[in-house]
């Protein structure tokens, strides 16, 4: 039963009691085992209760689960948490772009009241505290399982059933990650814009390419395949903390943070470099300009080298040497390097 055969303007409990009344019978105490709605902390959940209080409690364990697989069905947002025996509902939300799920300290909300622990992840969806974690890292990791099932559950339902059958070995090859950048590069060579997409987009394009018997190659987390004609695809996850105008190789000094904060501040783009890829490289996520520090014989000198990466805004690298300059910067042109820029702070 789909929630559009429920009449819309009804309140939450009662479009979901129309749901499970179709399929399930209703709790009768003493008389008859069925669900019942009830309210948990201001939220909605439904259990499924026992006419006989004697009966073992783990018969309730599959009614759960079928009642959280008809709500989920029906278009509701399901949590089954693992410290209740109740499935919480709510209405989706209109956009479910983005994370579903959150890491959340018990000392940053009233939520540790309820749920206790020390980390928490829960569902954005409906507001509930999946499980309770002793550490962040082990919260983290909890919260990458739970995205990459909702991911393989998103993708199998929005794709043909023999594409379906790829998506766990997929799912494999790609490992973790949310979001990640998609890179195309023609037969003839040269990259285009990069763009940002969502983990069951990675899963449904990998699989299909494990479908085609394209060849695959991945170095460290990055995944590329080239098709038949020639043309290549490469994914790779987004990070969460880019190294953003400088290379994240190379040693940062003063000089290169003040910088890299004076361009910020004016609106320049920067190069932004993500996750490690091995052998000392790192995935370029975005072109703009690179601050980097001078060298002689291993020991770090004063002042910058501003030069620019790739081909996107390009046109800003002479408005960066304005803006250093208007800072009270000495810039001069590289000599052996005309794209490249020296610079040097004005004296304290």
């Amino acid at each position: 039963m789909s929630q559009a055969a429920v009449a819309p303007h009804l309140p939450l409990p009662d479009r979901v009691a129309t749901v499970l009344g179709a399929r399930f019978p209703m709790f009768l105490p003493g008389r008859r085992d069925g669900w019942m709605i009830v309210p948990r902390n201001g939220r909605w959940a439904v259990v499924w209760d026992l006419a006989d209080e004697s009966k073992d409690e783990d018969v309730q364990a599959p009614k759960r689960l079928e009642l959280a697989r008809a709500l989920a069905g029906a278009g509701y947002a399901v949590t089954v948490p693992a410290a209740y025996r109740m499935v919480f509902f709510a209405d989706k939300p209109h956009d479910t772009a983005g994370p579903r799920y959150k890491v959340v300290s018990a000392t940053d909300t009233v939520l540790s009241g309820l749920f206790g622990g020390s980390h928490m992840v829960m569902d954005a969806w409906t507001n509930v505290a999946m499980e309770s974690l002793r550490t962040l890292e082990e919260a983290k990791a909890r919260r990458e399982a739970l995205e990459r099932e909702q991911a393989l559950a998103d993708a199998a339902a929005n794709t043909s059933r023999r594409l379906a059958k790829r998506l766990p070995q997929a799912d494999e090859i790609i490992g973790g990650g949310f979001w990640w950048l998609r890179t195309e590069k023609g037969r003839s060579g040269g990259d285009r814009s990069t763009t940002v997409h969502e983990r069951v987009d990675v899963l449904v394009d990998v699989a299909g390419a494990l479908l085609r018997n394209d060849t695959l190659t991945k170095t460290g987390p990055r995944v590329e395949y080239t098709g038949a004609a020639g043309d290549s695809v490469a994914w790779c996850p987004k990070s969460s903390a880019p190294a953003v105008g400088y290379f994240p190789g190379w040693e940062r000094t003063r000089d290169m943070e003040a910088a890299i904060a004076l361009l910020l501040a004016e609106g320049l783009h920067p190069v932004r470099y993500g996750v490690p890829l091995g052998r000392g490289g790192f995935m370029p996520e975005a072109d703009g300009f690179l601050v980097s520090s001078p060298v002689a014989e291993g020991a770090s000198l004063s002042g910058i080298h501003l030069s620019w990466i790739g081909n996107g805004h390009q046109a800003e690298i002479g408005q960066a040497v304005e803006v250093l300059r208007a800072a009270g910067w000495t810039v001069v042109v590289e000599p052996s390097w005309p794209d490249w820029f020296e610079a040097h702070p004005p004296a304290n």
